[in-house]
């Protein structure tokens, strides 16, 4: 090797080692007051960080902070165990919307995936182990009791504070009720594949459930309305049901097949159903 060629690679030898140092050593905990500024100042959303620190992803570098809590501008609050991040190859960038891998434990799952945290923001990823009984779902389909552990893949965006785009639910040993429902129905597994936004709240284009009371198979839409409990229904639900369901059933005037099955058509509204 020539010596002009052994002075260029000590010297680049010596940036890396320098920057990476620099990197290690970093001030994070400054750095942590910071972003939490100025992600209060652009979206609205108080971030407190515990323990913030540097991590060296196979993709490049990036951080990692504990005990991280939120709090929106409309009042909703989330905390992480712990959440790493760091930038993601995305479009979005050239867009001036900041994009970054996330992966992060909290009390609700695990989340993994590509957040935009500029409007519109988006996520592309999956949530695996979630406690449903902590998703609000009450903007969507308000007295819906939901509870079980469930794994979420989804592509959505978010604006004007709904969202677009697709969702595929896989959900398991769980219970499922409502105020109309004359018990709560405990499920073995709930698989759906939904799309939120565009001309309906939610399209439904299929939600099957599996139970101890036999099964059942939704589809259909949610409509766009400012006040979710006057969004528009239709549904279909054809049941396959058990003797102990059936039972519940009839008290109410439902009427099954002699093989247990029932077709249901249900529109009016989601405060006020119409069943036939």
């Amino acid at each position: 090797m020539s010596r002009t060629l052994q002075t260029v690679a000590v010297v680049v030898a010596a940036l890396l080692l320098t920057c990476f140092f620099v990197y290690l050593g970093f001030p994070y905990d400054r750095l942590g007051e910071y972003l939490s500024a100025k992600i209060e100042q652009a979206t609205g959303t108080r971030l407190t960080l515990g323990r913030l620190d540097s991590k060296l992803f196979l993709q490049g570098p990036g951080l990692v902070a504990e005990d991280v809590k939120a709090r929106t501008a409309s009042g909703d609050a989330w905390s992480f165990q712990r959440l790493a991040a760091r930038p993601a190859w995305s479009l979005a960038w050239l867009q001036g919307r900041p994009a970054f891998y996330v992966d992060a434990s909290a009390p609700f799952g695990e989340l993994r995936g590509v957040a935009v945290v500029a409007e519109p923001y988006a996520f592309d990823g999956e949530a695996t182990d979630v406690n449903l009984a902590d998703v609000p779902l009450d903007t969507l389909l308000p007295d819906l009791l939901l509870e079980g552990k469930a794994d979420i893949v989804a592509d959505v965006v978010l604006e004007g504070g709904s969202p677009r785009g697709p969702l595929k639910l896989n959900a398991k040993q769980g219970t499922l009720g409502h105020p109309e429902l004359p018990l709560a129905i405990p499920y073995d597994e709930i698989q759906g594949d939904l799309t939120f936004g565009g001309e309906h709240a939610v399209e439904i284009s299929n939600l099957d459930i599996q139970s101890p009371m036999g099964t059942g198979k939704i589809r259909g839409h949610v409509g766009q309305s400012p006040l979710p409990a006057n969004a528009a229904l239709d549904l279909q639900i054809d049941v396959q049901a058990g003797g102990a369901i059936q039972a519940a059933f009839r008290g109410q005037g439902v009427n099954f097949g002699e093989d247990g099955t029932l077709a249901l058509k249900i529109t009016g509204t989601v405060s006020r159903p119409l069943v036939r």
